[in-house]
């Protein structure tokens, strides 16, 4: 029986679908079919009944349901315990940050990056499908031994080609109502400009937020490494804005965590 089977397997049982966990997960719908299955042979039982709807769980299932989730706690222990170094790392993080900060990562064929959205990264962090995870908020919900933070500096910024200042263009904002980029923008036109509150564009898609920035059709709050990495964008000027934290939880310390920290601060 392979632990990474086990897995799987309390994934299927929480989403009680594979379709939604091969999505999750990042496997083909087949694969995960392939592992249940397996699974049922080795235990001699069924662990699901299939429905049009995805699956239920039997007795048998609820059965294995509650070892399965001891195994997965007992082996953070013993992995924790006896300083067990992977080979490979599962890093779950969000569009912004991975595109800021760790796209040098995927060219290293040991990390594995999950990009998803705040709460199905939550879910795969406290499950143990991943080892890093990387978030720009303070989570409270999580079964993080260490967690890091790291201050990152944040702005307006507009189009080089926009010469002037003014906040003469629309402003974008994230559809996400807890990015913090986002609120910091709220914040600051509450305060400092209120009739462009009602003005807000929302996307869901950060390439389309800096691409409309980028052809000076509008301007937004982002981190100020976004015009480190882009010659095509600026700050529109200096505003004090509060820093931004991000926290790198981990269960385990490694020398990835180390990597990580060093990516975040450069």
């Amino acid at each position: 029986m392979e632990f990474n089977d086990i897995k799987i397997f309390v994934t299927v049982a929480k989403m009680e679908s594979i379709t939604k966990a091969s999505e999750y997960l990042g496997y083909v719908q087949s694969h995960i079919s392939k592992r249940i299955d397996k699974l049922e042979k080795e235990l001699n039982c069924k662990l699901f009944k299939r429905t049009n709807r995805g699956v239920i769980l039997l007795p048998k299932g609820e059965e294995f349901l509650s070892y399965s989730q001891n195994i997965i706690s007992i082996m953070n222990e013993v992995e924790e315990h006896f300083k067990i170094k992977h080979d490979f790392f599962n890093i779950g993080t969000t569009q912004t940050l991975s595109h800021n900060y760790l796209s040098s990562l995927y060219l290293k064929k040991e990390n594995h990056i999950f990009i998803r959205n705040i709460k199905e990264l939550i879910q795969m962090y406290n499950q143990s499908f991943i080892d890093i995870l990387i978030l720009n908020r303070n989570i409270d919900n999580l079964t993080s031994k260490y967690t890091q933070t790291i201050s990152e500096k944040i702005c307006w910024i507009k189009s080089s080609y926009k010469k002037d200042n003014n906040f003469d263009k629309p402003i974008m904002i994230s559809k996400d109502i807890d990015c913090p980029y986002r609120k910091r923008t709220i914040e600051y036109l509450n305060k400092y400009n209120k009739e462009k509150i009602n003005n807000l564009i929302e996307v869901d898609n950060l390439d389309i937020l800096i691409k409309l920035v980028e052809k000076n059709e509008a301007i937004a709050i982002l981190p100020y490494k976004s015009i480190k990495l882009n010659n095509n964008l600026a700050p529109l000027k200096s505003y004090n804005l509060k820093d931004i934290e991000i926290y790198v939880y981990n269960n385990t310390k490694s020398n990835m965590n180390i990597d990580i920290l060093n990516l975040l601060e450069n």
